[in-house]
This record gives C-alpha cells, sequence and structure tokens, in this order.
C-alpha cells in the first residue's frame, strides 16, 4: 500500500542509495539481499528497507503515491513523504515509539534521556548491535558484567558504566524529545539519539553487588614505614621473615646486583633494614617464581627477558631471623642447571608431589611462542601442547592451579581446561572465560593483563572450590 512517511520520523529504518534508474523490483531485491521483509520506494528513485513500519504511520490513498519510478515509468514509486510498500508476509506496522519503561530485565530503572559528556564519552564500554539494540539487550549485557548503568545512543550503541561516570564526564539531563532514534531490536521503542543516550540506573534497592568494609584493628592500615631502594618485578615473603626483591635489569642504578631483602623488624633504622643480595646473573624480566614446600622454603625462579636469560633457574635459601643478620645470597649457573627450553613470560607451580611445573612463554621478547610444559627437577623431555601454540601470544603467564580433586586447572586466552597431573592430557574442557562486555572473546592472560587467585577453602572441605579471574584491557 500506500503509507505516510516522515511524520514522526521515517517508517523503515535502513536507507539505500537513491538510483536514477529505481524500479519497484530493484528496490525489492536490494533490501531481500540486505536481509530485511520490507521494502519501500519514495519520490521517484529512493529506496528504504526494514522488517516492519515504524513510527506509526498512517495509510493514505493510492493516489498519493503518484510518482513513477525513475527506472520504469510504468510503476508508481512512492510520492512527496509518501512510499509505496511491499512486504514479505504479513506486515508489523508500529505506534510511535516510546522511552522504553516497563518489562525492563531484571532491577533496570528509566532515568531519561542524557547528553554525551564533555570532550569525552559517558561511558567507555560500547558495543554496536546492528539488528539487536534495545534496551532489553543492551541492559542484560551490561548487567551480566556487572555494570548499574547503561543506555543506548543513536539506535544501533549500547553503552555500560557505573552513575558516577555521569558527573564525572559533565554529562547533562535533557528533554525527552531529544532521544528519537529507534531501537532496532524493538522498533517500539526509542535507543537514544546523536549524542543523547536513553539511558537506565539498577535499583539501589536491590544492587548487583555491595561492599563491606572492616573497622578497626580488623580494618588494618597503609604506612610508610621504610624507604625503598628497589622497583621489584618480584617480591617474596620468605620462611625466615624478611621480604626478598628481584628486579628487571636496568631498573635501578648501573651498579645494582638486582637483588635486595628487607628485614621489616629494622625498619626504624634504614642502613640495617637492607641486605643487598647477590648471584643473579641474568636477567629476570617477565620470569616466574616460586616457593618449594621444603622445611626451608627455598625460593626458586625460573625464565627471563632474552638469550641465557631465559634458560635462568635462580634458587635461593632464606637464612636468619627477625633482627639477625642473613648472609645466603641467590644462586644461577646456566652451565650447571637450566630449563630444556628457554621461556619468557612462563608461569611455574608446585603441584601436590612437590615438583615443579613450568608452563608456556616464548623463546625471548615478543619471539616465538613455547607451547610446551616441562618438570622440575627434570623428568622427560617437554610437552607439546596444540592448545597454547593455538591461543599465541595471548596466553603469556597462563593461570594454573593445583585443584583439590587432583587435576590441574589451566586458565589461558579465554579458554579453560582441567589436566591429568600425571599425563597432563585434558580431562575437561571448561567454558569459554568470558571476556569484556563490550567483547565477550576478549582473553585474560598477558598481554591482555588478567590476574587469577584461587578462594580458601574451610573444613570439612566440602564446598565447590572457586576462583577469580580479573580482566584489565580496552581491546575493543
Amino acid at each position: 500500500g500506500c503509507y505516510v512517511d516522515n511524520a514522526n520520523g521515517r517508517i523503515l529504518s535502513n536507507t539505500q542509495p537513491a538510483s536514477t534508474s529505481q524500479t519497484q523490483e530493484k528496490c525489492i531485491t536490494a533490501c531481500q539481499t540486505a536481509g530485511y521483509t520490507v521494502a519501500g520506494m519514495e519520490f521517484a528513485n529512493e529506496c528504504y528497507c526494514g522488517n516492519a513500519l515504524i513510527n506509526g504511520p498512517a495509510l493514505a490513498a493510492e493516489s498519493q503515491c503518484d510518482k513513477a519510478c525513475s527506472g520504469n515509468p510504468t510503476q508508481k514509486c512512492g510520492g512527496a513523504s509518501r512510499m509505496t510498500i511491499f512486504a514479505t508476509g504479513n506486515l508489523t506496522v508500529f505506534d510511535v515509539p516510546v522511552p522504553q519503561k516497563t518489562n525492563l530485565p531484571g532491577k533496570w530503572e528509566y532515568k531519561g534521556c542524557l547528553s554525551e559528556g564533555v570532550g569525552r564519552r559517558v561511558w567507555k564500554y560500547q558495543t554496536i548491535l546492528t539488528k539487536t539494540n534495545s534496551a532489553t539487550e543492551c541492559l542484560s549485557r551490561c548487567s551480566e558484567f556487572g555494570f548499574m548503568a547503561g543506555g543506548m545512543e543513536y539506535g544501533t550503541e549500547c553503552f555500560c558504566g557505573d552513575v558516577v561516570d555521569i558527573e564525572t564526564a559533565n554529562a547533562t539531563v535533557r528533554p525527552e524529545n531529544e532521544c528519537k532514534t529507534v531501537c532496532p531490536g524493538d522498533q517500539r521503542f526509542y535507543c537514544g539519539g546523536g549524542s543523547r543516550l536513553t539511558w537506565y540506573a539498577w535499583s539501589l534497592d536491590d544492587p548487583l553487588y555491595k561492599w563491606t568494609y572492616a573497622s578497626g584493628n580488623d580494618a588494618g592500615q597503609y604506612r610508610f614505614f621504610v624507604p625503598g631502594v628497589v622497583v621489584p618485578l618480584l617480591t617474596t615473603l620468605g620462611v625466615n621473615g624478611k621480604v626478598q626483591f628481584i628486579e628487571k635489569a636496568g631498573t635501578g642504578p648501573p651498579n645494582s646486583t638486582g637483588a635486595f631483602e628487607l628485614d621489616p623488624s629494622l625498619a626504624g633504622d634504614f642502613s640495617k633494614a637492607w641486605r643487598t643480595m647477590r648471584g643473579v646473573k641474568t636477567d629476570v624480566f617477565c620470569s616466574a617464581g616460586m616457593t618449594l614446600p621444603d622445611k626451608a622454603g627455598r625460593q626458586i625462579n625460573v625464565g627471563g627477558w632474552s638469550g641465557t636469560s631465559t634458560f635462568g633457574i635462580r634458587l635461593y635459601t632464606p637464612d636468619g631471623s627477625p633482627g639477625t643478620a642473613s648472609i645466603n645470597d641467590w644462586q644461577e649457573n646456566a652451565a650447571e642447571i637450566k630449563l630444556q627450553k628457554g621461556r619468557w613470560y612462563p608461569s611455574g607451580m608446585i603441584m601436590s608431589n612437590g615438583s615443579m611445573l613450568i608452563v608456556g612463554g616464548q623463546d625471548g621478547s615478543n619471539g616465538a611462542p613455547v607451547p610446551s610444559l616441562e618438570i622440575l627437577p627434570r623428568v622427560g623431555g617437554v610437552i607439546e601442547m596444540d592448545w597454547l601454540r593455538r591461543t599465541d601470544p595471548y596466553n603469556l603467564y597462563p593461570f594454573i592451579f593445583v585443584l583439590p580433586g587432583g587435576g590441574i586447572f589451566a586458565g589461558y586466552f579465554n579458554e579453560a581446561r582441567i589436566l591429568d597431573p600425571a599425563t597432563f592430557e585434558t580431562i575437561r574442557t571448561l567454558p569459554q572465560i568470558p571476556g569484556n562486555v563490550n567483547n565477550p572473546n576478549a582473553g585474560r592472560t598477558y598481554p591482555l593483563e588478567g590476574a587469577a587467585m584461587m578462594f580458601p577453602q574451610y573444613a570439612p572441605y566440602s564446598d565447590p572450590v572457586s576462583e577469580a579471574v580479573s580482566l584489565d584491557n580496552d581491546l575493543d
């Protein structure tokens, strides 16, 4: 039929290029090719597509679609603000849209129309949802990733963040009639406008998360208690009650040994609190560190920056006690003991039998992948892992933990699996680790800069084991 266009906005959401050879067939084919079910021609040479008529169009008399198609004068292609409509199947016609204020997911509440920030976005986490954007789709994504504010802009854009970001960006509340772009995923509703957000907030009566804070002595405190002498790469609390630091070569002064020990009990006397250690002979940059499960509490550091460093095995046996001098130094001798494969950014883990598992890395700074495992003390050769090769270079410093049930958890990029501790075959492939709200496939291991930790278990140890994996990247 013939419909009135643009009384409340365009009645079809997709605009095709105008053509001096426009015909009904040409426009219909263009819309079908683009995946739409409705085609409309206007003013002789214009073509529009969609899956429904939007913005409350009125049906006009056929005589008002009086323009001959520019490519076929025997056909009619709309008129002035009139559109000749063809559809596959039943034609859906939506009323004039409104902001969605009811039937929202979870505890979301409509807040209004908001300007973008001054010189910046209100919320940086943006997802483009060309055909599916709506309040339901966008806000469900936001709350799934823990965001308590979100909104839609210019129809297809979904943003997530926090309410505090609005003030930080100097955004302002705007009249509702400035947020009048139709949602492609639900054309009954508006999804913002140009530099305007239809925005929502999660109810504070039932927040997604709550923070609790200890008080008094339970809260602890931060305080400056001794000047530092090192910018450490690795810091370890030793069994001797002291703290050991090792640094990347070149971080400290040219004559730095790269290793120091702090006795906190002597923090009031700077000259006695710090001890310069020796014995580190190669660059520990991006190495892995572990504390051995022996009575001496020995510390081991493996891998490193480049060349001989990547094969490095460095060992320290803590001695002394708080207030009593220590004399032991680090030991390193690549001619006597080294890794089978050079590794930059490996992970190390103490296995349940006391052996050390060394996983992954590259053969030097931004070098070729080393997609393998090896055991210390040496047992056999290296074991190649296809899942490490496949996800290079986004699997450095993989997350590895011994599980209470006896398996080994391995998390890398956006994947995870449980390994058999004897054969290192995969026992179980776990679901994909979620990335971030605007890129669910984003990874979490270096260079994407996430971190992981196991939560403690308590007697009778019957609760499922839990693990937290964080994410710190803006790869959109």
